[in-house]
């Protein structure tokens, strides 16, 4: 992984560096499609509160890029924000993925079940009207909807996947 630092308005101490890279360099473990990542540290104008602080954090991540900006008194707890708030949308990312990955293999089996049985109904040769439609319908069947949904501000978008199966003693 390719870790990028800039240090804006200011030079940073190569032990600040040392840090932040550590911190960044064991993000892999969460989640392992990290190409890379680009800090900036920032020193904004001085507040009463002196918290002008600031660490943004980018990971190019296959697919897409995930991006923590946290502002705090010092540089390391504002690293150690952003890199929680970073694993908290890794471990998101990666729960969606691996929901997807499961959701296309059944319909896949689904799509291989429903042509085996379309391809062994086409060898053979219905006399009556009753096993002509009996052999139409499939033992199993399956219908996907989207559906949307709103949590807090946030819309969802979700795929449902209904299962039915046929009672095939009829």
């Amino acid at each position: 992984m390719d870790i990028k630092m800039h240090s804006i308005r200011f030079d940073a101490d190569q032990k600040l560096l040392s840090f932040i890279d550590g911190k960044v360099k064991k993000l892999p473990t969460v989640y392992d499609d990290i190409l890379g990542a680009e800090v900036f540290l920032r020193l904004d104008k001085d507040s009463a509160e002196r918290e002008n602080k600031l660490v943004e954090i980018k990971l190019d991540v296959k697919g897409h890029t995930v991006f923590a900006k946290k502002q705090c008194k010092t540089f390391e707890e504002a690293t150690d924000l952003s890199i929680v708030a970073l694993k908290k949308q890794l471990v998101k990312r990666k729960g969606k993925i691996s929901l997807r990955k499961i959701l296309l293999r059944v319909a896949e089996a689904m799509r291989k079940r429903v042509r085996q049985q379309a391809a062994g109904r086409a060898g053979k040769r219905v006399k009556n009207k009753e096993n002509r439609d009996k052999n139409k319908n499939s033992p199993l069947r399956a219908q996907s909807t989207k559906r949307e949904f709103r949590i807090g501000k946030r819309k969802s978008t979700t795929l449902l996947i209904l299962f039915y199966f046929d009672d095939i003693t009829n």
